[in-house]
């Protein structure tokens, strides 16, 4: 197999990033300007400037005028801002979202069963009240369940983990939801109260079981339906 080479601007795009993630640049660092890179790195400067206009576009860097290039602060809410377009521009499935969820849903619910508060625990079982009263209301209900896992979320405590949920979800209420619709909404609330139940009992194991089964299930109904298709 023959590898593809690199373009040059693709070659400083990656000798930049590897310079701020091995911290030989800095926040607030002034970086080697397009002269030096273009003579350190053997390439045009046009391919520098290249390769600087897309991570500033990340807002990994920040050009000022006349006054050179820097490292810019960031979040990984700037980083999963970034990645959001492209999910989009991909395509995403509903399928592939549960899969994704498969993982995250689980590890936040552990997060959730161990960190919540008694409050944060009643308004998850206030979210679930409401789901089972818009059980014959579809975007009513489609609403409560969608909340009930961002809920879930937002109080794991761990801010990537809420953000890639909620990016999740986005993809789910603009491009699947159709697909959501087209499954039953008996076995989910049958599936949720389990977890709320293991929740207010903080059973780790159980909350982790229930949740993992409910998108398991997801999963195997969407299949079967794309099958019938």
């Amino acid at each position: 197999m023959i590898l593809k080479e690199k373009k040059a601007s693709e070659r400083v795009f990656e000798y930049i990033e590897k310079m701020i993630l091995q911290k030989n640049w800095v926040i607030g660092d002034k970086i080697d300007s397009e002269i030096q890179l273009s003579k350190n790195l053997g390439v045009s400067r046009i391919s520098v400037r290249e390769a600087i206009g897309s991570l500033a576009t990340l807002n990994i860097l920040e050009r000022k005028k006349g006054g050179g290039t820097f490292v810019k602060q960031l979040t990984p809410n700037d980083y999963m801002d970034q990645l959001m377009p492209l999910l989009i521009i991909g395509n995403i499935s509903y399928l592939e979202v549960m899969e994704t969820r498969l993982a995250l849903d689980v590890e936040a619910v552990s997060l959730f069963v161990e960190k919540a508060t008694n409050k944060e625990v009643e308004g998850l079982d206030d979210i679930f009240k409401c789901m089972k009263e818009n059980e014959g209301i579809p975007e009513e209900f489609y609403k409560k369940d969608v909340e009930f896992h961002q809920y879930i979320a937002m109080f794991c405590q761990n801010k990537i983990l809420n953000k890639i949920t909620n990016m999740l979800f986005k993809i789910t209420t603009n491009y699947a939801r159709e697909q959501y619709h087209s499954l039953t909404y008996k076995e989910r609330i049958e599936e949720h109260n389990l977890i709320i139940n293991a929740i207010k009992e903080k059973d780790l194991e159980l909350s982790r079981l229930y949740t993992k089964r409910h998108v398991e299930r997801t999963i195997r109904d969407l299949k079967k339906k794309m099958s019938e298709k």
